[in-house]
């Protein structure tokens, strides 16, 4: 085909990819992959992806497709099982008289995402036998699961954009994933983000706005959405459920008063839907204080990393001292009789521990980030052995998360290799360490 001829055909094709429709019937040049004879200037019939509970539809999406054609999935990834290995920097611990369940949770994005180079497009599910296998090697016992949703500001449900990596996991995906933990030995731990990107709860719920009424209205479409997930997950045979969101969090109103009341019809709710254990989820402060989380069975708490080991050296004692004190305050009495998972998430380039989160499915310029993975290990020692010295009566702890593969793009393409998994890193041994002496 001639280049003049050639572009326009590219701009229309484009141009009709953007707008979700189909050219007409007598079109003679190439037709788009999201059409059908017959459906001239119809937008295409998209359903929710999977056989899900909600709309029980098949994936059939325009974007999907055409990343097919741009950006074709990479189909060679490292699954190969665990192998210990000795570090030399940090030596295996002793024996433990604790008890410490060992928790880990997958990178929180599930279906078809493409991300870093615009080559690469990965899917999750395919890796979930493997990945689950190897959390079983490294000593784990639970894994936590996000699935995800999107909450209107009206108080309509809507669904994430198909290609933003946030599917929502449908019942027998839920199923299927806990019947291969249980296999496994492993507990299965859900919880629901409410995603903040394309068609997300970000672009619908403004955190500025900080009334009662429109609290109530968050909390209004919260509790249809939890109510759904508990049926699904009791469904499905998971363990676990959290209440709480991630990414998007209501626990931004401030009105203790209507959280306390909101949140526990949520938790009441679910615990009349799910006979798992109900989780709440948050800082030590915040939970702390609301009075709703004594009805829970379980409490995760997460903070910074680099907030909690600010002014620490590059050193396991140094950073041990730091999760030590950050355990004494006060706050951790209030979970008396209930099951305390202590959540930790370091990234794993140079200068993390100052500075922190960083996104992982990111690609980022040469230069600006350096894989440093004994400084995440180091980080992890010291978390471990402060776990084994204090004496908050941890039940378990939660590493966040684990990529789902072993491979580790190039430090201009994506970040996992600075994320903050753990896989395939140095701090994987020293969890795979701590599992063995903690059981």
């Amino acid at each position: 085909m001639k280049k003049h001829i050639v572009f326009p055909v590219l701009i229309i094709f484009f141009a009709l990819l953007l707008g979700c429709i189909c050219p007409p019937n007598d079109w003679e040049g190439p037709w788009p992959p999201w059409c059908e004879k017959g459906e001239s200037w119809e937008r295409p019939k998209t359903t929710q992806m999977g056989s899900d509970t909600n709309t029980g539809g098949e994936v059939i999406d325009p974007f999907e497709e055409i990343q097919k054609i741009v950006a074709p999935a990479k189909t060679e990834y490292d699954t190969n099982k665990f192998v210990p290995k000795e570090l030399d920097y940090i030596g295996a611990p002793e024996n433990s008289e604790k008890n410490i369940v060992m928790g880990a949770a997958m990178h929180d994005i599930w279906g078809k995402y493409c991300i870093g180079e615009p080559q690469i497009c990965e899917e999750t599910l395919p890796f979930v036998d493997s990945s689950f296998e190897r959390l079983s090697d490294i000593g784990a016992e639970l894994v936590l699961i996000s699935d995800f949703t999107a909450l209107y500001k009206g108080g309509e449900i809507v669904r994430p954009h198909p290609l933003s990596g946030a599917h929502e996991v449908s019942e027998a995906e839920l199923k299927e994933m806990t019947d291969k933990a249980h296999e496994l030995g492993l507990k299965m731990m859900l919880i629901t983000n409410l995603y903040e990107g394309e068609n997300g709860a970000r672009a619908e719920f403004d955190n500025s706005i900080d009334s009662d009424e429109y609290a109530s209205k968050a909390f209004g479409a919260w509790k249809e959405i939890m109510l759904a997930q508990a049926k699904k997950a009791q469904n499905a045979g998971v363990d676990y459920f959290i209440v709480n969101s991630r990414d998007m969090q209501l626990d931004s109103f401030s009105n203790r008063e209507l959280l306390n009341r909101e949140y526990g019809e949520v938790l009441k709710n679910t615990k009349e839907n799910f006979s798992g254990k109900v989780c709440v989820w948050g800082t030590k402060w915040l939970l702390s204080e609301l009075d709703y989380t004594v009805d829970a069975d379980c409490v995760i708490e997460d903070y910074g990393v680099n907030v909690i080991l600010d002014g620490a050296s590059e050193d396991v004692n140094s950073v041990k001292d730091k999760w030590i004190e950050y355990f004494s305050t006060g706050e951790y009495a209030s979970f008396e009789g209930q099951e305390i998972f202590q959540m930790i998430l370091m990234p794993s380039y140079d200068g993390a521990t100052k500075n922190g989160w960083i996104e992982p499915g990111m690609p980022y310029p040469a230069g600006k980030y350096k894989r440093d993975f004994k400084e995440q290990a180091i980080v992890y020692e010291g978390f471990f052995r402060a776990i084994e010295e204090s004496e908050v009566p941890f039940y378990g702890i939660i590493s966040y998360s684990m990529w789902w593969h072993n491979s580790l793009w190039a430090d201009t393409s994506e970040g996992n290799a600075f994320g903050h998994s753990i896989r395939n890193k140095d701090a994987e041994q020293v969890f795979y360490n701590w599992a063995k002496a903690f059981n």
